[in-house]
């Protein structure tokens, strides 16, 4: 990651597109017209953020994808590849957590979601997803990237590509591993202009690094 990009995980963060909270209730303000992005700069517990990065250190990529009712969400076929007995518990109580905290967040009675070990940088290019909305957290590894809407315009304003979006590496910020991120989708505004996002991507990941996420998604997947 360039020096350049910004982090911006102080008190200095300008509000706008979007905005950074120490408290999961404040996760809520993602319905507000104006907030694409809300980042819960969320600290995991250490013991299981070690295990979890010795993990994916060693185990073979995977995708597990499935449906998960609201009022009784069933998680154990997520938690299949993790093998010891103690670190599938806890990442039981991590995903039930995150899938608790978006229920909160949406009104649907299902929803979707995916548990993904990956080397590959599988979402190379800025986008917005076409769902309501989207829970990001990366459990290991790095962390989602994305360019505010503010940003977007002004890149929009000066290029002459439509087709995609090359952010210089000072626009682009990212998210740490444990951090909880919620990105509106287009099915939550489908009246707004393509240029009037905030966009994210994938990660580039480095020879022999891996990165683990959760995604739960109200809405169909991308």
């Amino acid at each position: 990651m360039s020096t350049l990009a910004k982090r911006l995980r102080g008190a200095d963060e300008p509000e706008g597109s979007h905005f950074f909270t120490d408290t999961a209730e404040e996760l809520s303000r993602i319905g507000d017209s104006e907030v694409d992005v809300a980042i819960w700069r969320r600290q995991m517990d250490p013991a299981l953020r070690e295990a979890l990065d010795a993990f994916v250190a060693d185990y073979p990529a995977f995708n597990v994808r499935g449906k998960i009712s609201r009022r009784s969400p069933d998680l154990s076929e997520f938690t299949a590849h993790f093998e010891q007995t103690a670190l599938a518990d806890s990442v039981a109580e991590e995903l039930e957590a995150l899938v608790e905290r978006f229920a909160a967040l949406s009104d649907a009675h299902e929803f979707e979601a995916r548990l993904e070990l990956t080397n590959q940088q599988n979402c190379p290019k800025f986008h917005v997803d076409h769902v309501h909305l989207r829970l990001l957290c990366t459990l290991a590894g790095p962390g989602t990237e994305w360019v505010a809407r503010e940003d977007v315009r002004e890149i929009r304003r000066q290029s002459t590509c439509r087709d995609h979006l090359h952010a210089p590496a000072h626009t682009i910020r990212w998210a740490e591993a444990g951090d909880v991120v919620v990105l509106k989708g287009r099915l939550g505004s489908p009246s707004r202009s393509r240029d009037d996002w905030s966009l994210h991507r994938s990660p580039q990941l480095k020879a022999g690094e891996a990165r683990l996420v959760f995604k739960v998604t109200a809405g169909r997947l991308r």
